[in-house]
């Protein structure tokens, strides 16, 4: 079910949040080198495995986390991105 997400870090036009990425949204919220979190659209695609990859780009870090039936892409924006990657790929795991 998905929740939403506003205020703070968060930034862009979307505050909605798939169930699967609330662990590495809530957690790239604690890291203080991460310094906003933009939410993008939620993609209904068909049923498949849960899972997050990342991919740098020039201001940090880019998420495309699955869920059951949903893909949604979250931008991380941090001084740090390997250590951000690095927690936030834990979070999601600790969050299954």
């Amino acid at each position: 079910m998905p929740s939403h997400r506003a205020g703070g870090k968060f930034g862009g036009d979307h505050t909605t949040v798939i169930g699967v990425a609330e662990p590495v949204v809530d957690e790239a919220q604690q890291i203080p080198q991460v310094s906003k979190i933009v939410l993008g659209i939620i993609k209904h695609i068909g049923n498949g495995r849960t899972g997050i990859k990342f991919k740098p780009i020039q201001s940090g870090l880019k998420a495309v986390i699955r869920g059951n039936g949903c893909i949604q892409k979250i931008y991380f924006y941090t001084s740090e991105p390997a250590t951000a990657q690095q927690q936030l790929q834990q979070a999601f795991h600790n969050g299954k």
